[in-house]
């Protein structure tokens, strides 16, 4: 679709028009006759003669070039533009931030695969964020790894390969829930997050963290935060290998997330699918359609005419030459 960006411009047709009506030249008749020797005349006579103009018939050929290039003088400046066809591109709406528990209980062998080979609660988690990364393919993902300070293993990409490749190169540590809540907040803010959400996956009970629990969650409650906390192993087991599935779900309670509780591999899918079910990808769309100026057509259009009509002119010249010096000669 061809569109104008400065139409007004093409009120400038017409000027020519008005100032040949308004403004025309001026034309004085006067006669006039031609005599041989006019110089020795004008001597002998004593009157001085004074020049005049005179005004060639210009051709229909003639006109009809100045009024086509003044016709694509006006619509270059008019700024003609071609306008594409509509383009739509989906932008994810949603940013997800894991939180991956790696306390020393992570390395206990009490999960199976799907080859029933028995492997650690860390490869089980591996396994099943792998997948869940893969569905979510659309949204940002980004990684934290809780130790004894948490830190940012992978800010918020749409890179699911680099976010899975990163996930695999862990390490163990110590745990603490609620630096790992602030050190998602801060990422969502830094990052400007839209419905940012924070999946919180742990096997034991925080003895690390400072800052109280409830208040780590009213806080991601403050900045729109939504946390979905999944424990892994036994909540009847003793010691660090305990779950303290209470604190999990107070911390998805508060900020209007989910809590579940995952005891082998096949729950963790179950668990993660359901996740992935209740939090469906959002997608911005933003359309634009491609736009090319055009302005420089009509005035190459202008030049190549020229070219093609002043052309003959010059190969007539150049043939005269020759014959021009062999009449001298």
């Amino acid at each position: 679709m061809l569109e104008l960006q400065t139409p007004w411009f093409l009120s400038l047709i017409f000027l020519p028009v008005l100032v040949y009506v308004l403004v025309p030249a001026k034309k004085k008749p006067q006669s006039a006759i031609q005599v041989p020797q006019f110089e020795l005349l004008s001597q002998v006579s004593g009157i001085t003669p004074q020049q005049g103009v005179i005004m060639l018939k210009r051709t229909k050929r003639q006109k009809l070039i100045v009024v086509f290039g003044w016709l694509c003088i006006v619509v270059a400046l008019a700024k003609p533009v071609w306008v594409g066809e509509p383009i739509s591109r989906e932008k994810s709406a949603r940013d997800i931030m894991v939180a991956l528990d790696l306390s020393g209980s992570m390395i206990k062998k009490d999960f199976y695969s799907q080859d029933d080979k028995n492997i650690t609660r860390l490869q089980a988690a591996q396994q099943v964020l792998k997948t869940f990364a893969e569905s979510r393919d659309k949204d940002r993902l980004g990684l934290i790894l809780f130790g004894d300070a948490p830190y940012l293993q992978v800010p918020l990409t749409e890179e699911t390969q680099t976010w899975t490749d990163l996930l695999e190169q862990t390490s163990l540590g110590i745990a603490g829930w609620q630096t790992a809540i602030g050190l998602s907040i801060q990422v969502f803010s830094q990052q400007k997050a839209s419905n940012p959400l924070l999946v919180l996956l742990s096997d034991g009970n925080d003895t690390v963290s400072k800052m109280p629990l409830l208040k780590a969650a009213q806080i991601a409650k403050k900045h729109g935060v939504k946390i979905y906390t999944v424990a892994m192993g036994n909540p009847q087991a003793e010691g660090e290998y305990r779950v303290d599935v209470e604190s999990l779900q107070k911390i998805a309670e508060i900020t209007g997330g989910k809590s579940y509780l995952a005891q082998d591999r096949v729950e963790l899918e179950r668990v993660y699918q359901e996740i992935d079910q209740l939090e469906p990808q959002i997608f911005e769309t933003k359309t634009y359609r491609p736009r090319v100026s055009l302005h420089f057509v009509p005035v190459a259009l202008y030049a190549f005419v020229m070219v093609l009509l002043l052309l003959p002119l010059l190969l007539r010249n150049k043939r005269s030459l020759p014959q021009q010096k062999e009449a001298h000669q």
